[in-house]
């Protein structure tokens, strides 16, 4: 028999599932590398800052996609509504289903907030807080070792001087309460593990980098945590304080991105503009990212209006890799609403700004988020707040139904709305933002612009626009050699398309290939 059939049958097949924000595709798409790490291509600049018993060691786990049946399944939750914890079980009773043996880890927010609670879910045998979800490869390879040793996974330590996205206090809890005792290796095996230490503020370092096949536009996470405690939210205690990644870190994982073919970079974190690391800020990453010259486009996710430099809204009108976008979260409005929110601006401070930013550039996409039905909100206040949205430069609008969350102040509070009314109000915002997103796209047509192909659906080619405008369009092969696409293959290039008609059901534009 072959070494690599005998490697084979000692390998365990794992799959990674995501919920929710881009920071946790951003960090999926980290923890998969880890187990692909042996397999990465040799020119990856992480591949040598590898120890040499990491390069060359037999894989143990085989990585595949979540449709297949696992031994283990490791799904990156989500705790940030109601629907992300019911989002979760019922993952798990497909993942059951599918094979009905089959180990699953939850790690990330959920995890991080109801801890042992998520013991009771079937299959369930790893759960695994914030601050240790990274050292996931370590954890299993502790589980799974044929060693002969009696340690606990509280010796899962970091030589870094700084934490590398773990917590040296690790801890484990069996579900018979046992705390802070090492478990022999037999138990291991038998005994499910909480390893859900308290998140600290220092920087950071990532292991490996994020590199996603499954996706042309990649994610890197450069922020983590947030001080802000708005009374509606559970992220301060899910993420943890907020912290920074560590400024040249950032760019060993950008060098790898680049050089494996990643032409878009999406900045991702919990509070991004308060990110700062040896003097520098998030404009000095910005800055830096320009330097690329293999990398197209810049993109940023989801930013607090309070924490956006003006120097950065400058740098979006003179740039040529930051895209004419921002997605900056208002939540209400109505003033009352926002102070009872604990929101750091006023209705009309929030307008002022992004009334600079439209004025700065007029073409840039402009989105936000909305929470509906948020404690003692009045039809008044409601209503204030579709007005607002209706006549403000905003393009388009996530809804969020209000749902209590386990720690979050707004729980206590008096006044709770009626879920009918908040789905009603919600419907009403969703249509209003279609429309304004429609009429946005508008705009452009008939105008010739730059996409970037991400997929090839249906007979058709769809990609983005630098200021989020999603084309799809048709081509056919004179097409091809017109343009000299010599794979016929258009994913990940760089193509000029004419807009053409507005494709309202798919929220899309319709194109033709220049």
């Amino acid at each position: 028999m072959s070494k690599e059939i005998n490697n084979m049958k000692k390998q365990t097949t794992i799959s990674f599932y995501t919920q929710g924000c881009r920071l946790n595709q951003s960090e999926t798409a980290v923890l998969e590398n880890q187990f692909k790490m042996p397999d990465l291509d040799s020119h990856l600049s992480y591949k040598k800052n590898l120890s040499e018993e990491i390069r060359n060691e037999d894989p143990v786990f085989l990585s595949v996609p979540v449709t297949d049946s696992a031994d283990i399944t490791v799904v990156n939750t989500c705790t940030v509504t109601e629907r992300g914890d019911t989002d979760t079980k019922k993952l798990i009773k497909k993942l059951t289903k599918l094979n009905p043996s089959v180990k699953i880890a939850l790690i990330g927010c959920q995890a991080q907030v109801h801890k042992e609670k998520l013991l009771e879910w079937p299959n369930v045998h790893w759960v695994i807080g914030n601050a240790s979800k990274m050292n996931l490869k370590k954890i299993l390879d502790e589980h799974y070792s044929d060693r002969e040793q009696e340690k606990g996974i509280t010796d899962l330590k970091e030589t870094s001087d700084v934490i590398n996205e773990a917590d040296d206090s690790m801890t484990i809890e069996s579900e018979l309460g046992k705390k802070d005792e090492p478990l022999s290796t037999d138990e291991k095996h038998k005994q499910p593990q909480v390893i859900v230490p308290k998140i600290t503020r220092e920087p950071f370092t990532i292991p490996n980098p994020g590199i996603d096949s499954s996706h042309v536009r990649a994610n890197i996470k450069i922020q983590d945590g947030c001080d802000f405690y708005c009374a509606f939210c559970v992220i301060p205690f899910a993420r943890g304080p907020a912290r920074s990644r560590v400024f040249e870190d950032i760019f060993k994982e950008v060098d790898s991105l680049v050089e494996s073919g990643h032409r878009e970079i999406i900045i991702t974190g919990i509070n991004l503009g308060t990110y700062s690391d040896s003097n520098k800020s998030f404009l000095d990453v910005l800055n830096r990212l320009e330097s690329y010259e293999k990398l197209d486009r810049v993109r940023i996710s989801s930013i607090e209006p309070t924490t956006i430099d003006d120097d950065v809204v400058h740098l979006m009108k003179t740039s040529n890799k930051l895209c004419n976008y921002f997605h900056i979260p208002l939540q209400s409005g109505s003033d009352p609403v926002l102070e009872g929110m604990k929101r750091k601006y006023t209705l009309a401070e929030f307008e002022s700004f992004l009334s600079f930013v439209h004025k700065s550039n007029p073409d840039a996409c402009l989105g936000t988020d909305v929470i509906v039905g948020f404690p003692g909100e009045t039809d008044e206040e409601f209503e204030n707040t579709y007005t607002y949205l209706r006549d403000s430069v905003l393009n388009y609008f996530h809804v969020f139904s209000y749902s209590e969350r386990k720690f979050a102040r707004s729980k206590r509070m008096d006044g709770q709305v009626h879920g009918a009314k908040i789905k009603e109000r919600s419907f009403k915002l969703r249509k209003l933002s279609h429309r304004k997103k429609m009429q946005y796209f508008s705009r452009f047509l008939g105008q010739t612009t730059e996409v970037l192909v991400e997929q090839q659906k249906k007979g058709y080619w769809e990609g983005l626009t630098e200021n989020y405008i999603r084309v799809r369009f048709k081509v056919n092969e004179t097409e091809l050699n017109k343009n000299a696409i010599e794979d016929g293959q258009l994913k990940n290039k760089m193509v000029m398309v004419r807009l053409v008609s507005l494709n309202e059901d798919m929220e899309k534009v319709e194109g033709e290939l220049i």
